[in-house]
Order: C-alpha cells, then sequence, then structure tokens
C-alpha cells in the first residue's frame, strides 16, 4: 500500500502486523541524536526491567531487513539493555513512502515539544502542497485550527528565534504564551520572553503585560499624531479639522 493511500485516514486506523524483529536486521537512520541524550540510560535500565512496551515501527525493505520508522530511542536504549529483539509494529508501505511515513509517526509522539511537532507538520505540509490544512488534520486525526494554530506558532517562534532569543528557550514556554507576544515588536518580544523565564509569569501574566504594552503604545503615537495634526491643520477651516481629527480617533481606537 502507498503511503497517499495510507495517509488518507489517522495511522491507528493501520495498524500494520506485529514482529518480534532480530536488533541487527533493523536499520537505524537518526542514531546520532541520541548519542548525549541524558534520558537514555535512565530508558535502558526501565526496559531492561519491565521490556519493552510500545513497539518500534519499521518497514520491511528486503528478506529479514527492516528499516527504523518510529522507535529510536527505545532502539538505542534496548541495545544499551543488552536486548537481542525488540517487538515492532510492521507498516505495510513502499519503501520510498518511508520519508513521509516517519514524518507523520513522529507526529504522534507525546515526547516531542511544541516546536518540534510544528516544525514536523510544516515539513508534512511541503511534502503534500496540494492538501489543504483540512485534510492534512485529516491525516493526523486532527481539526484544521489545531493545524492552522500549529503553523501561525511556527512562524512566530522562528521570528522570536531569529531576534535572539535561543531554541531551547522557546522550546521551555507554553505555546499558549508564545502566542500572546504576536502584537508586540521584535525587540519587545525579546525582553518579554526573558522577563517571562526570570520572573517565572503565567500566560495569564504575560498576555495583560502585552495589552497594556500595546495600549500604550497606541495611545502615546495616536496622542502625538493627532497633536502634531492640530498644528498642521491649524489654519484650515476649523469644521474640517474636526472631521480630520474625529477619523484619525476612529484609527487609532483612542481619544487623545
Amino acid at each position: 500500500m502507498a503511503l497517499t493511500g495510507l495517509l488518507e485516514f489517522p495511522l491507528r486506523q493501520d495498524p500494520g502486523r506485529f514482529e518480534i524483529i532480530p536488533l541487527d536486521q533493523i536499520e537505524e537512520t537518526e542514531n546520532d541524536r541520541f548519542e548525549k541524550d541524558p534520558h537514555i540510560f535512565e530508558l535502558a535500565a526501565s526496559i531492561e526491567e519491565r521490556g519493552i512496551i510500545e513497539p518500534l515501527v519499521v518497514v520491511m525493505t528486503g528478506f529479514a531487513q527492516y528499516q527504523l520508522i518510529a522507535g529510536h530511542r527505545r532502539l538505542r536504549a534496548a541495545k544499551i539493555a543488552g536486548l537481542d529483539k525488540v517487538p515492532c509494529v510492521v507498516r505495510p508501505v513502499q519503501i520510498d513512502d518511508v520519508p513521509y511515513l516517519r514524518l507523520v509517526e513522529n507526529l504522534q509522539r507525546k515526547d516531542l515539544t511544541n516546536l518540534e511537532i510544528a516544525e514536523s507538520l510544516y515539513k508534512l505540509i511541503k511534502k503534500y502542497p496540494g492538501k489543504n490544512y483540512s485534510e492534512i488534520g485529516k491525516m493526523l486525526g486532527k481539526n484544521k485550527d489545531w493545524v492552522k494554530k500549529k503553523i501561525s506558532y511556527l512562524r512566530l517562534a522562528n521570528k522570536i528565534e531569529k531576534a535572539g532569543i535561543e531554541r531551547g528557550e522557546l522550546e521551555s514556554l507554553p505555546q499558549a504564551l508564545i502566542e500572546e507576544l504576536k502584537p508586540l515588536s521584535d525587540k519587545e518580544m525579546v525582553e518579554m520572553v526573558k522577563k517571562a523565564q526570570n520572573e517565572n509569569l503565567s500566560v495569564k501574566d504575560v498576555r495583560k503585560l502585552v495589552r497594556q504594552k500595546v495600549r500604550k503604545t497606541k495611545r502615546s503615537f495616536f496622542t502625538i499624531f493627532v497633536y502634531e495634526n492640530e498644528i498642521k491643520l491649524h489654519f484650515i477651516d476649523r469644521s474640517i479639522m474636526k472631521t480630520v481629527i474625529r477619523e484619525l480617533q476612529k484609527i487609532g481606537g483612542y481619544l487623545a
């Protein structure tokens, strides 16, 4: 079955077949990212004591040969724990579809940060440019709004990262908190992120501070703007000046 057909429904509807597979028959593709994982030995100790609770996901690439799709940490930990075989679910897809299936499986993981989820989702959208947010969401068992919010969050997070905030700092903050920073300038977003971290601010706290800053910025800009226009319009007919100022007040949303 090609992945394009498989992805028309959430993955859980096509479970594949269960097998116990020797470790030397499974090919890894992302092994390096777990070399310095500080928690890998904790997972290995847990596996040694209780075994692997959640099966790995693989696809068959040849006779008695498989490629790992999901479960890289579990496979790495299983090797450390001394296991020679691991439980796996073999997905019935073509080998050319493996990169796409890996993206989708990756989005099902529970240990991903919001930023990692958003990045994986963006890659999936790029792979399927003909699909809209509703169709992409259907692939994952999610709705259109979930997809839209994740992509909006990713754009905002990338903007904040480019402005000078480290990725680790971004990942430590809730998605809802980052979303509250949207009305701010790049410099203000950086300042607010640092303030939120240093003072352990909640989403509600940040929302209140952002609204205060936005109100203050709008009021200051509008007051000066109207004042300057009053000077410029000083010699124009007074009724015209009042009309112009009234329209400026509507645009600014605040009285001078």
